[in-house]
């Protein structure tokens, strides 16, 4: 199998392929058509490792700096969003910002520019007990209830061990 590249073009093209062998080469007429196009659709998104990389309060800065950044980012490129893997940034953040950051952050919720995973955090589910999973949802849940936000997202970006446990 040989793959061609070729500019983007539409309708039918009529082409020329040749192949160089040691016994000369060969030519052949070729009909192109294009394939679907794609679309490709970007989803930025942080992993959170409190304390993996620093002291927790250290690292939970980081992230409340990233969130800062992102938020930003935002606001000037209306056709960016963004999906943190957990709602812990948002619980911590709302713990350590000022109010005019936290109604920056939640008008991008509200915009759904920035999603409220349904997940605190990710985890190892395989050393989780059913409760403990069930408590990983008690956070976001809360948090959208009090900002009037739907949950429409949830990832697993960590050792996932058994996700079929995770509730739904």
């Amino acid at each position: 199998e040989c793959t061609v590249e070729v500019p983007e073009f539409s309708g039918i093209a009529s082409g020329q392929i040749s192949f160089q062998s040691p016994v000369g080469v060969q030519r052949a007429g070729v009909t192109l058509s294009p394939a679907r196009k794609w679309k490709l659709f970007l989803a930025p998104q942080m992993h959170l490792d409190m304390g993996y990389t620093d002291y927790r309060p250290e690292s939970y800065e980081v992230h409340a700096r990233n969130l800062d950044e992102i938020v930003s980012t935002l606001e000037q490129h209306h056709d960016y969003k963004f999906n943190p893997d957990g709602a812990f940034i948002y619980s911590d953040y709302w713990k350590h910002r000022q109010q005019e950051r936290q109604d920056r952050v939640l008008a991008l919720l509200k915009d759904q520019r920035l999603t409220l995973p349904a997940q605190l955090f990710t985890m190892n589910t395989g050393l989780a007990s059913a409760e403990e999973l069930f408590r990983l949802f008690y956070t976001s849940a809360s948090f959208a209830r009090s900002h009037h936000l739907n949950i429409s997202y949830a990832n697993q970006t960590d050792v996932p061990a058994h996700v079929c446990a995770s509730p739904s």
